[in-house]
């Protein structure tokens, strides 16, 4: 055995016959117990010499059957390596650790640092489709990982990946998994306001994402939130945004055939929502859900119950503001395939009022006047006379009083006359009810309208099965 100079090339490490040999003694002490040497092997040691051990052939082999390590490597130099190990085979290893054991928490390769900035193991590749640490567990069953990163710090990471690239698709951590049921990055935390995944995007400009999803299967997810709780407020999936035009939540259905959907929601619950939103401001125009299309046979918001029995509800509105809220406002027509009702409260009961229909878009206004000398001039509400086409309207009078009979005698924009019949002079009260075209809509009588129902088959698609567990 002989010691050569240290150096960073590990090619250039061949024995030199004039250095001071190293015994075998001396070299198991370093090892810490090492019963067997093969060819290969470079330990570092003090001084910045490093022993080489055996001939070219073959594998080194140590072992070791206590808590003492079957190889050490110690380098105490400003940029040294404890080990280093280096491989020109297209398929080799620079460092390879197999752990044959069965049972217990077999280890291949730990790394520990003491440093406040240390690291435990590094990787660093320089290859573009290359890879700074790959973990790989070829184990079929149970609940191996590839690569598992644990911490103990408050503020630590188990795993963290960065990527320092300033444009392409840099990846800080990416997971892959081809089995049917895996998971390409999987999160677990046991801490009650823990986070199995978080992702942070710091970046004040841009579209900048903090966890992205994407699936390219016909019935796959981009992303998933589940929550088995069985009690409690429990979220599956939760968005915030602080941003004044931010979205606590969006989902974009870009397809432009099929029932793609931006945002789908299901619920198995008797008193859940499929979705829900809720709008925590006290001002402003806060919005619980809004829906938008641009489609010219689209829905804003479609709500669709398919039961066929019970009170079944396809949309539901309501106010705190009894007075001056709207449980539903619409802006623009409203239409109905059925009756139109209003329920009152009668003796413990809800009964139901009907609205009236109409061949044509007509408004009433309703009053109350007195014929004195058997004649009455009515000037219409200024207000009612602003909406309503006065050239040509209706007025119906009904006396209140023994009279010969009432009939209008004359009609402007501004009013009407009210005569008693046969020229009487009699004074008493009538009551009278004007009706008209409403004037700032274009609504002909008994006009055809589209009332089809919404046809879309996503009304009808089967629930995806719920999952009860993640896959094992």
């Amino acid at each position: 055995m002989a010691v050569v100079e240290h150096s960073d090339d590990m090619r250039s490490l061949e024995p030199k016959a004039t250095d001071m040999a190293v015994s075998r003694r001396e070299l198991l002490r370093t090892l810490g117990g090492a019963t067997s040497l093969g060819a290969g092997v470079v330990l570092v040691g003090q001084a910045g010499t490093a022993a080489v051990a055996g001939t070219k052939t073959g594998p080194a082999s140590f072992s070791s059957d206590t808590s003492t390590p079957a190889v050490l490597g110690t380098s105490t130099g400003p940029g040294g390596v404890g080990v280093k190990g280096q491989s020109d085979s297209p398929d080799g290893y620079g460092v390879r650790g197999l752990n044959l054991a069965d049972i217990g928490a077999a280890i291949g390769v730990i790394g520990v640092s003491t440093s406040d900035s240390g690291v435990g193991v590094q990787g660093t590749v320089s290859s573009a489709q290359g890879y700074g640490v790959f973990g790989r567990n070829i184990e079929q069953n149970g609940v191996g990982a590839g690569v598992k990163g644990q911490s103990s710090s408050p503020a630590g990471y188990g795993v963290r990946g960065v990527n320092l690239a300033d444009s392409g698709s840099a990846v800080g951590v990416t997971g892959v998994s081809t089995s049917d049921s895996g998971m390409g990055v999987a999160g677990t935390v046991d801490a009650g306001n823990g986070f199995g995944v978080v992702g942070l995007n710091n970046a004040t400009s841009g579209g900048a994402v903090g966890i992205g999803g994407q699936s390219s299967s016909p019935d796959g997810t981009g992303v998933e939130g589940l929550n088995f709780a069985s009690s409690g407020t429990a979220v599956g999936v939760y968005g915030q945004s602080s941003s004044p035009e931010g979205y606590g939540v969006q989902g974009l259905g870009t397809s432009t055939t099929g029932t793609a959907h931006g945002v789908y929601g299901e619920s198995s619950s008797p008193d859940g929502h499929g979705v829900s939103g809720t709008n925590l401001g006290t001002s402003g125009s806060a919005v619980g859900v809004q829906g938008n299309t641009s489609s010219s046979d689209g829905y804003g918001v479609a709500g669709v119950n398919l039961a066929t029995s019970g009170r079944s509800v396809g949309l539901y509105g309501q106010t705190g503001n009894a007075d001056d809220g709207f449980g539903v406002l619409c802006k623009g027509r409203l239409a109905a395939t059925g009756v139109i009702i209003s329920g009152f409260a009668f003796l413990g009961a809800t009964l139901a009022l009907y609205s009236v229909a109409s061949p044509e878009c007509r408004l009433e206004d309703f009053g109350s006047a007195e014929l004195a000398d058997g004649t009455a001039r009515v000037n219409l509400d200024p207000a009612f006379a602003a909406a309503v086409h006065t050239d040509n309207y209706n007025v119906f009078v009904v006396p209140e009083g023994d009279c010969l009979g009432l009939y209008v005698a004359g009609k402007t924009p501004a009013g009407f006359t009210v005569r008693e019949l046969q020229g009487g002079k009699a004074t008493v009260p009538f009551s009278y009810r004007v009706v008209a075209r409403r004037k700032d809509v274009d609504a002909p009588r008994l006009g055809e309208v589209d009332l089809s129902p919404l046809t879309s088959p996503a009304l009808d698609r089967e629930p995806r099965p719920a999952r009860t567990s993640l896959p094992a």
